[in-house]
């Protein structure tokens, strides 16, 4: 038993807490279980409909969007470095979300391998990043968006 204190702030302490669901990713012994980690059990005991793999990544913001951030939520994201803004993803699955005490979340999202590998370099480099819940039923994609600041001026 690890003290809670270790434990990661989004750790599930009672797998009772959350009936119906089955490991999104590969686990092994040992493993911290958190609803990143967990995908909703499908009806009819098939395999999930969705795929890719889960990663976690902070978000700014979260604040004011914890209500409209539940799993299964399509939402975009956004990336914000020095220099510009750009859309990173769009209609991305998510599948858990912590929204912290401050403006600060936790979002886990489903993606691809190339997705997960710019959002961990984002993780990195990015002053933030941003999620932008898309309307139910919402699949329209737009092609490159980029905003610098020297843009903004115009």
């Amino acid at each position: 038993m690890v003290p809670e204190r270790y434990a990661p702030r989004d750790s599930l302490r009672d797998l009772a807490s959350v009936p119906g669901h089955r490991a999104a990713i590969a686990l092994h012994a040992g493993d911290y279980l958190t609803r990143a980690s967990l995908t909703s059990a499908p009806r009819g005991g098939g395999e999930a409909v969705s795929s890719g793999r889960v990663i976690e990544v902070s978000v700014t913001g979260a604040e004011a969007l914890g209500d409209a951030l539940g799993p299964g939520a399509r939402v975009d994201v956004l990336i914000t470095t020095d220099r510009r803004t750009y859309l990173a993803l769009q209609n991305a699955e998510l599948i858990s979300f912590t929204g912290g005490g401050d403006t600060k979340g936790v979002a886990g999202l489903r993606v691809s391998l190339r997705q997960a590998v710019l959002l961990t370099a984002a993780q990195s480099f990015a002053r933030e990043l941003r999620l932008v819940p898309r309307p139910a039923g919402d699949r329209a994609r737009l092609g490159p968006v980029t905003v610098s600041a020297s843009e903004l001026g115009r």
